[in-house]
């Protein structure tokens, strides 16, 4: 009648249900490439995902499209967008969505 019992542990997210997150790439420190995961929150939206280096410019365009809510996965290949090998160095790669942004940090080593 009132539900179940608060055990102070929390279900994880259904796709459903997914809150805006951005997880570590994989492997980083990369060399080839590298995974990133990240999770679109409820309803869905225009998601964008970029590589930006140290100084703020973009470097690639890896996600730019309309997604439904849930867990998703994208390559970086190390390139950028004209498909030249990206230098050695700290790239930044941030996704947006629905006026939301969270940014992380990657290590590309040759």
């Amino acid at each position: 009648c009132y539900g179940p019992a608060p055990t102070g542990v929390e279900p994880p997210p259904s796709p459903e249900t997914a809150r805006l997150q951005l997880f570590q790439n994989e492997p980083n420190p990369f060399n080839p490439s590298t995974t990133i995961r990240y999770e679109v929150p409820d309803g869905g939206g225009i998601v964008t995902l970029a590589v930006y280096d140290a100084l703020g410019r973009r470097v690639r365009s890896l996600v730019s499209a309309e997604q439904s809510a849930g867990p998703k996965t994208v390559t970086w290949d190390g390139r950028d967008d004209e498909g030249v090998d990206a230098a050695t160095g700290v790239y930044f790669y941030r996704l947006t969505v629905g006026g939301r942004a969270l940014t992380r940090k990657a290590v590309l080593l040759k």
